[in-house]
Formats: structure tokens, C-alpha cells, sequence
């Protein structure tokens, strides 16, 4: 017997990240080591820079969590280091899995930059389990606005992701910063940076890491035999999956020539994803067990089985007939025995010499 959930998947490309920043293009992404301030452990700036429009461009963003607490920092100058201080916008609330686009994220007001200006973008995410996580571009500060064709292929939503919060204290990174190191407002961090890059860099650091950071609580989280589960069900929903109502069994043919056959399961798939879900009792049955109704379901594989299966219930059938008809035979033959060998009563006062003299 097959456990209650069953995932036939074919095709399937799933990463369980937690977030990926995909424009404006990131330093690189490791699952592993997203949570390591800062960029997620790339700390090498890009050669190729993105242009970022200095008024404000889209960040696009993958969720893989079904909730998340999501700011965007700044840090101005060729290799910034950890000095993220300028905070380009700040905390909210993202509710929802896959595409989501931070529509226009621009240099905040009062900070003064020109056309050509190196800076770095560090979007950071609450960590489900304790800490933040990091993603890191480096781009060119431009006048030049996306043209409606650009800002379109990077910037896309999927279906139920919204914004369920904004304008949230603190960082998602769950510390909270002294309001003279780091201010709510992003216009009066954007302030406090543009005097001097170096000393928006030490601000920086000591909001996120080292001396002066709120000590934080670490909760230790014991997964339980769900996990597996809840990791499956994100998949799915990231996938889009949707219901296939009235399926009334699904069967999956082994390479044995068995089938695991499902009655009335029920059916999720994403057709584009090449994806299906099958959640049922799935019972293990010989293909004769299904046979008539099966028969359209089969594939060449599968119709080789079914005659392989007939030829050997048709040479087993003859065989049993064969030796059913010899048994007869033998039967036939030993009554033919019998009869030759039986011997007629003798009537008492018949002489059957006298009756041969006489005829």
C-alpha cells in the first residue's frame, strides 16, 4: 500500500528557495548561504552592471514563501562592502508564492547622485527560521527610464500575490536599528548617506552585525514529520497547480507490467509545468484485474504487457485442455479394459457343447 500522498511528477524543475532576485540581475543565489550578510555570501561586485533608472525602476522578485517581510537597501560607490544604509524602500508584507515585482524602487528623494553613479541594491527578507535573508545587484545609476517593453518583462505578478503590509518599523531581519543610525523615513536615511558614503557604510554595519545590535533570541525549530509535506505543498502552489474535477481513477502503469490503480482520487496538475498531483489509497493490481475498462488508457508498453499476458493464459488454457482430453482418453481406454475383461455368469444347466453338436 502506497502512503496517502502520491506526486507523479515528470519534467520537474522545483527549487525551494526562499527568495531570488531576478531583476535587476544578482550577484549569484546558493540556497544554502542566503542567510550570510551581506548579498548572501557574494561579496564580489558584478563586472556587468545593470542600468537602474535613478526616478525609479521594478524589482522582481521569486517568493517561495507563502508569507514574507521583504525591505529594499541601497549603498552607493563601486564596492559599498556591507555599507547598505540608504533605505530605498521600506519593510512590507508580501502574501502569496512566485512572481512579485516591487513596482518602482528609485533613489529616495535628497540624495544626491548623477548619471553614471555606481551603487549596489541589497533587497533582505525575514528568514522563516531566525536571522534575514540577502540578495545583492549591482548597478548604474541612469536618467533613462525602461521603455513600457522592458518594465513589462521585469516586472510581473502572479495571481494572489499582494501586498498584505507596508511601512513597517525595523528591519525583516527581525532588529529593530537606534533611530540615529538608521531612520524610518527613506528620505532622511537617504539624507544621513549622501553626506558621506564611508560613514553610511559604518552606520550600516552596526544596524545589521556586530557591536550595537539587538540581541536576538534564537528559537530552535524541531521539524516534525510534516515537513516533507508543507515543502510539497509549497512546491505545488508555486507551480500554480489547479484542481481536475470528476477523475474517477487514475493509473499508473510500472515497468513490471502492474498497475497502481487509484479510485476516485483527487487530481492537481499544471499543465505548462508538465506537472500532476495524486492524492489517494493507490493499490498495486495485475493489468488483468482492470482489463476491459483499462483498455484505453494503455500505451505500447503497456498493450505489449496485455498480450503477452493473453498468449500466456491462451498456451495455459491448451495445456489444461490437453491434458483434460488425455485423462478422457485414459478413462475411455481403462472402460474398454474393463469390459474385455469381464466374464459372463454361468447358467446352471446350460451346456453349450451339446447346443454347437446340435445346430
Amino acid at each position: 500500500m502506497l502512503s496517502n500522498t502520491v506526486l507523479a511528477l515528470s519534467l520537474l524543475p522545483v527549487a525551494l528557495a526562499h527568495f531570488q532576485l531576478n531583476y535587476p540581475k544578482s550577484r549569484g543565489f546558493n540556497d544554502d548561504n542566503e542567510g550570510n550578510f551581506p548579498c548572501g555570501g557574494f561579496n564580489d561586485v558584478q563586472q556587468q552592471r545593470t542600468d537602474f533608472p535613478i526616478s525609479g525602476g521594478p524589482i522582481q522578485l521569486d517568493m517561495g514563501h507563502p508569507q514574507t517581510n521583504v525591505a529594499v537597501y541601497m549603498a552607493i560607490g563601486d564596492n559599498p562592502g556591507s555599507g547598505f544604509s540608504i533605505v530605498a524602500l521600506q519593510q512590507l508584507t508580501v502574501e502569496g508564492l512566485g512572481n512579485f515585482c516591487l513596482g518602482s524602487v528609485g533613489v529616495p528623494a535628497g540624495l544626491n547622485v548623477s548619471e553614471g553613479t555606481k551603487a549596489s541594491i541589497q533587497v533582505v527578507s525575514n528568514n522563516h527560521e531566525t536571522g534575514g535573508l540577502y540578495q545583492c545587484a549591482d548597478v548604474t545609476l541612469v536618467n533613462t527610464q525602461l521603455s513600457a517593453t522592458d518594465y513589462s518583462n521585469n516586472c510581473k505578478n502572479n495571481t494572489g500575490v499582494k501586498v498584505s503590509q507596508s511601512n513597517i518599523s525595523g528591519n525583516p531581519n527581525e532588529t529593530t536599528t537606534d533611530d540615529s543610525h538608521s531612520s524610518a523615513s527613506p528620505s532622511s536615511s537617504a539624507t544621513g548617506a549622501s553626506a558621506s558614503p564611508s560613514k553610511a557604510a559604518a552606520v550600516q554595519a552596526k544596524a545589521f552585525s556586530g557591536k550595537g545590535t539587538p540581541r536576538r533570541k534564537v528559537k530552535k525549530v524541531h521539524k516534525s514529520a510534516g515537513t516533507d509535506d508543507k515543502k510539497l505543498q509549497t512546491a505545488l502552489k508555486k507551480l500554480n497547480v489547479q484542481p481536475i474535477q470528476a477523475i474517477e481513477e487514475v493509473n499508473m502503469f510500472k515497468s513490471d507490467g502492474n498497475v497502481i490503480h487509484f479510485s476516485a482520487p483527487k487530481v492537481h496538475a499544471s499543465v505548462p509545468a508538465n506537472t500532476f498531483a495524486v492524492y489517494g489509497n493507490g493499490e498495486d493490481k495485475e493489468l488483468t484485474e482492470l482489463v476491459p475498462g483499462i483498455l484505453s488508457q494503455l500505451g505500447p508498453d503497456s498493450l505489449a504487457s496485455l498480450r503477452k499476458l493473453a498468449e500466456s493464459y491462451q498456451s495455459s488454457m491448451q495445456k489444461e485442455q490437453g491434458e483434460d482430453g488425455e485423462k478422457k482418453d485414459d478413462d475411455e481406454d481403462d472402460d474398454d479394459d474393463e469390459d474385455d475383461d469381464d466374464i459372463p455368469d454361468l447358467v446352471a444347466g446350460d451346456n453349450f457343447e451339446s447346443k454347437t453338436e446340435v445346430e
